[in-house]
């Protein structure tokens, strides 16, 4: 019975015969068992199905002609084998094979006629295996066609991915170019602006001091005149007492003119006092409200900083704070945004104000923190050694920073807080040393 030899096929071609095969070794008796298959007869049929165990039925199929004829009857007795074989013949195997590769019914001709063996079979199984191993390779290029597809499919995603991520950060770069020149133009005009009122407010000081000094000769030519008047009027009282003491005198009388000129001379005197007086008002008015040159302004009190140590270290900022009388002015959300960027606004400044409350308690430094908005209004309770400032409608904090240390008197040493480089700048100006946030929040926390 194992002649002829089944030429070699795919195990796949012959599931249904295997297939018949395990279900026969389940049903023998453990006597009747080829020795060769006595380990599958345990296997489940997810096991049966694998290739060794496929491989292992084939052998014994093809070696042990009793197990090969249970098999072989038990499978032609299946009505879709005898359906597969009927009207079998060598010369109409290229059609079966067609209509049954067609139906994807090969495996069960295959095996049918691997069972039965009829005239022909070998050419038809040549055939079946040929016909099936096109049908894989087609299949393999369908599936590697569609892996190419989706590969593609892939790289042109990601490319328009990519795209779009180009030209947002494009677009994100266009939009900080334009507000970064739209700051530097409002910076330049904040200055200009503010050079303009500098320039005007002196020229309204000298032009005010021109004036007083040209009221002031003025006034001295007037008292001149006054005086000479009042020699005059001295000269005249005598010889008016004179002649009233002896009345045997001629009579004398002052003219009309010198009279007219006293009272011009008193009037003149008063204007002249008075003009002067609102002189000086406005040029002290003036001076106060102008700030005076750098060269002119007392130099602040600074700090020292330890030796070896950076002015950003944890232990540099300690001691600055430490400083007799020292005063710390911090730009608050610049602040809290380092340190607590996952609480919400109100949650940052009661946060801060404790930390600084702290502070103080621990160096004695007083410290003045500012934050925007005008509307928002201090949410966190009055603690010792802490001022909170808001800034006004349309007004930015930094601005609020850098008038609070201008305000401080010059012998205060002050140290403030910020990371922006315009607070920097204007504060280092008013002589004040400045560190960043980020330096601060690890001395506060220290």
């Amino acid at each position: 019975m194992s002649d002829p030899v089944v030429p070699p096929v795919p195990d796949a071609l012959l599931g249904p015969l295997l297939e018949a095969a395990s279900e026969v070794l389940r049903d023998l008796a453990p006597e009747a068992v080829p020795a060769s298959l006595h380990a599958l007869r345990s296997f489940h049929a997810k096991g049966m199905a694998r290739g060794a165990a496929r491989q292992q039925l084939r052998n014994a199929i093809e070696a042990d002609d009793g197990f090969r004829k249970a098999v072989v009857d038990r499978f032609l007795d299946r009505p879709e084998v005898a359906a597969a074989l009927s009207g079998w013949d060598a010369s109409v195997a290229p059609a079966r094979v067609g209509e049954a590769a067609g139906r994807s019914d090969l495996p069960l001709l295959a095996s049918a006629l691997v069972a039965a063996r009829p005239a022909g079979w070998m050419f038809g199984l040549g055939l079946a295996a040929a016909t099936f191993d096109q049908a894989r390779r087609v299949g393999e290029a369908d599936a590697a066609l569609r892996a190419i597809e989706a590969r593609v499919a892939q790289s042109e995603e990601a490319g328009r991915r990519a795209e779009a991520a180009r030209s947002a950060a494009e677009n994100d770069v266009t939009r900080l170019e334009r507000e970064l020149r739209e700051e530097r133009g409002a910076r330049r005009l904040r200055e200009e602006q503010g050079q303009r009122a500098i320039d005007a407010a002196r020229r309204q000081v000298e032009e005010a001091m021109s004036e007083g000094e040209r009221l002031q000769r003025v006034a001295e030519a007037a008292t001149a005149r006054e005086q000479r008047m009042g020699q005059k009027l001295r000269v005249v009282e005598a010889e008016l007492r004179a002649a009233r003491d002896t009345r045997t005198g001629p009579e004398i009388r002052l003219r009309d003119r010198d009279l007219q000129a006293l009272v011009d001379a008193s009037e003149l005197a008063k204007r002249l006092s008075n003009g002067l007086g609102g002189v000086a008002d406005r040029v002290r008015l003036l001076r106060a409200s102008t700030p005076p040159p750098a060269s002119k302004r007392e130099r602040r009190t600074g700090f020292r900083v330890p030796s070896g140590l950076r002015a950003d270290a944890p232990e540099a900022v300690e001691a600055m704070l430490r400083t007799q009388g020292a005063v710390v002015v911090i730009d608050g959300y610049n602040v809290t945004k380092q340190a607590w960027p996952e609480l919400s606004l109100s949650e940052q400044r009661d946060r801060l104000v404790s930390a600084l409350a702290a502070l103080h308690a621990r160096t004695g430094c007083d410290a003045t923190v500012v934050f925007d908005g005008a509307d928002v209004g201090p949410t966190a309770e009055r603690r010792p050694g802490v001022r909170v400032r808001f800034s006004a409608a349309g007004e930015e904090a930094d601005a609020v920073v850098v008038r609070e240390v201008a305000a401080l008197p010059p012998a205060v040493p002050v140290l403030v807080v910020s990371s922006d480089h315009e607070v920097r700048d204007q504060s280092e100006a008013e002589g004040a040393t400045v560190v960043a946030s980020d330096a601060f929040v690890r001395a506060m926390r220290a």
